[in-house]
């Protein structure tokens, strides 16, 4: 299988607080596919995106009606997806945290993890929280690297720990009902830093 996607701005894990300087989109600037995708089988509602980078998810989303909440840890991506915002003449409520600090105060309808990559400690005790802060009959949608990404080399962490597999997604979200959850081929199309074909998963889920 060999599709174009589109990811997130930024991931956490793989490449710390990087400074969003230079080029303006290393990591592509347009919404997640699969993000795009996920959202129009939703009526919108309250939405949380963890470690979202300079908010190309976000605004898309806000754009479709959702409330829209996210996190990053670099204060300089927030303040370009707050801009990034205004100049799309929507609103989004973004804090600054790291995915270990994060504690959720409330609840979502939808959430989604788009290629941020954790360490094994740090990543199932997230999983484990946004497990917790989805609404009944809410809807999660994770995609990232997969462990065989490691064979193409044209983006993402050079960690194998820090890359998914089947069987640990569906251990960290045993206790919703897994709805997908595929490894798959794809053509990157992100940026500078993220081109050419990857090995990519995609899982979705509900409460």
């Amino acid at each position: 299988m060999n599709k174009q996607i589109y990811g997130n701005c930024f991931m956490e894990a793989a490449f710390g607080k990087q400074p969003f300087t230079g080029h303006p989109h290393l990591y592509g600037g347009e919404p997640n596919r699969y993000f795009q995708e996920f959202l129009t089988r939703q009526e919108p509602g309250s939405l949380l995106l963890p470690l979202e980078g300079s908010g190309c998810n976000a605004i898309y989303a806000a754009k479709m009606g959702w409330q829209v909440d996210a996190f990053t840890n670099s204060g300089e991506a927030i303040r370009k997806a707050l801009q990034n915002a205004m100049e799309a003449g929507v609103s989004l409520r973004y804090f600054q945290s790291s995915a270990a600090a994060f504690n959720p105060v409330k609840s979502y309808d939808a959430i989604a993890l788009v290629f941020a990559h954790l360490p094994p400690g740090d990543r199932k005790a997230l999983h484990g929280k946004l497990v917790a802060a989805l609404n009944k009959g809410g809807h999660l949608l994770v995609v990232g690297f997969a462990r065989k990404q490691l064979a193409y080399q044209t983006g993402g962490p050079e960690d194998s720990n820090l890359l998914y597999t089947t069987k640990m997604l569906l251990d960290d979200f045993a206790d919703l009902t897994i709805e997908r959850c595929e490894n798959l081929l794809v053509q990157l199309e992100n940026g500078p830093c993220h081109q050419g074909r990857a090995a990519i998963m995609v899982m979705e889920a509900s409460r």
